[in-house]
């Protein structure tokens, strides 16, 4: 493949470093933060393991997937999701991201790309697992991107209590309002007891 066909996104690489430059991306399985991009299609790049260079063909601009992730320094999980602003660049920027609370993240204790890096990460346990830690640390724990279960088993979709879970019955009880998140809820659990 010529660098020509592999320009999907950007047809000069003045363009791709004005849109990418400071943007988090997914090179490979890793998040990393595009610091400049050449003339000559390579991109220097952050990684957790230092800077690194790479073609640019190889970068996947597909939208990172936000949603929950755990803060251990707060004991919490955070929602992670983009702020409603008009941005020219490309990728997900640290400006651009906020928790759902609506505190930015950069106000946060830890660094910002350390969150970033978590979303590339995380696996969530299945709920029953979710619940025994969130007793154990008395804390809320994610057991999907988008669902969270507290130390009482009350249950939060992007925060907001939607319900609780019985460990009697062993099935999410959903408040009225929310009742559209049940089918969601039940097939989040199913998935998870097929692979216990």
């Amino acid at each position: 493949m010529n660098s020509s066909q592999s320009l999907v996104y950007h047809e000069r690489m003045s363009d791709a470093h004005l849109y990418l430059q400071g943007s988090l991306v997914k090179w490979g399985d890793k998040i990393v933060k595009v610091l400049y991009v050449e003339e000559s299609g390579l991109v220097g790049l952050q990684t957790s393991q230092g800077a690194a260079v790479a073609p640019y063909h190889e970068l996947d601009l597909t939208p990172i997937e936000l949603g929950y992730v755990f803060s251990p320094s707060h004991n919490q999980p955070l929602y992670l999701e983009r702020m409603p602003t008009r941005q020219w660049r490309q990728g997900l920027t640290i400006s651009s991201l906020r928790d759902r609370e609506g505190y930015g993240v950069l106000q946060r204790a830890e660094p910002s790309i350390d969150y970033i890096k978590r979303l590339g990460k995380r696996r969530f346990p299945g709920v029953f697992r979710a619940l025994r830690l969130a007793k154990k640390l008395r804390t809320t724990i994610p057991f999907h991107k988008h669902y969270a279960i507290d130390y009482n088993g009350l249950v939060s979709y992007k925060t907001k209590v939607v319900g609780s879970f019985s460990t009697i019955d062993k099935r999410f009880i959903v408040l009225e309002p929310y009742s559209f998140l049940s089918y969601e809820l039940e097939e989040i659990q199913n998935v998870h007891h097929r692979y216990l």
